[in-house]
This record gives structure tokens, sequence and C-alpha cells, in this order.
């Protein structure tokens, strides 16, 4: 078996503490850093799931988070994501190297 993908997620509001909480039902992935703009709510969600709480940059550069979980508001959705791809592909490698 594969080992789970390992997620970072992006947008630290109401609805990532569903996705941390429920993330534990599934052995596929698993949510092991969270970054957003404002610091407070990244050091929450962290706090209560046992996360590591990261800048959005360093979130979207970490060479050992396979999948960004892109959970900001419709205005930022899409910077974010392309911030994501560029990074990702400008490191030139494969976000689940090694497996």
């Amino acid at each position: 078996m594969n080992a789970p993908a390992r997620v970072g997620l992006v947008g630290c509001g109401v609805i990532s503490h569903a996705y941390a909480k429920n993330a534990a039902a599934f052995d596929s992935f698993e949510i092991v850093a969270c970054a957003d703009r404002d610091e407070e709510r990244s050091s929450a969600l962290a706090a209560d799931h046992g996360l590591d709480a990261v800048e959005v940059e360093a979130l979207l550069s970490d060479a050992l988070v396979d999948v960004v979980l892109n959970l900001t508001p419709p205005a930022a959705h899409a910077a974010c994501g392309s911030r994501a791809r560029r990074t990702s592909s400008s490191a030139g490698r494969s976000r689940r190297r090694g497996r």
C-alpha cells in the first residue's frame, strides 16, 4: 500500500475545521499543515487538529506536501491555485516524489 498523500490546507476559515476533523476517516491522505493570511486562524486550526501552522508561501513550496487543499474564499481561490501550480512546476518536481 502506498503511503498516504500529505495534504497542506490553505484557508483556515470555518469550513477548514470540518475538513481537518473528518480527514481521520480516510487512510489515503493526511492533513499535515495549514496556512492562512490570518496567523491566528492557522494557529487555532493547527492547535485543534495537531497540524503545523506555516505561512502560505512556505506551504505552497514545501516539497513534503503532496497536495494543496485550497479552501480560500472565492475571490482568492484562483490566485491561490495559480500560485500553487507555479510553485510546484517551477521546482521541477513531482509532489508525490518517491511514491
